[in-house]
């Protein structure tokens, strides 16, 4: 929305008005899937250890054949350590994030009652 530069205001206003619908709707998606943060955690590692793996893999194409990046005992070391980092970085550090993400639309919420 392209406004003069006369109507800060306005555009100061819509902008405030369309944080608060997205900070509605990751409150009502966060109440969901905070009673159910290790299956969240799960499988957020799951795509996120898979998409790191491929990458990396990706980038030792030029040094090994794809039988051995891909499909080795090294692979599966490398696979799992994707997972569980991924699982790391999903179930304490943006978790943590969400959270009190949502904490402090809760709040606000409750004291200008949105």
């Amino acid at each position: 929305m392209v406004l003069p530069l006369g109507n800060k205001k306005v555009l100061w206003e819509h902008q405030k008005t369309e944080q608060m619908k997205n900070d509605r709707k990751f409150a009502e998606s966060w109440e969901k899937k905070r009673t159910r943060r290790w299956q969240t955690a799960f499988y957020f590692s799951l795509i996120y250890g898979i998409l790191l793996f491929a990458l990396i893999g990706a980038f030792d194409m030029n040094d090994q054949e794809m039988k051995q990046i891909y499909f080795s005992k090294h692979a599966l070391i490398r696979l799992i350590a994707c997972v569980a980092a991924g699982y790391f970085v999903s179930a304490f550090w943006m978790w943590r994030m969400n959270e009190e993400r949502y904490k402090r639309i809760k709040k606000a919420k409750e004291n200008k009652g949105i």
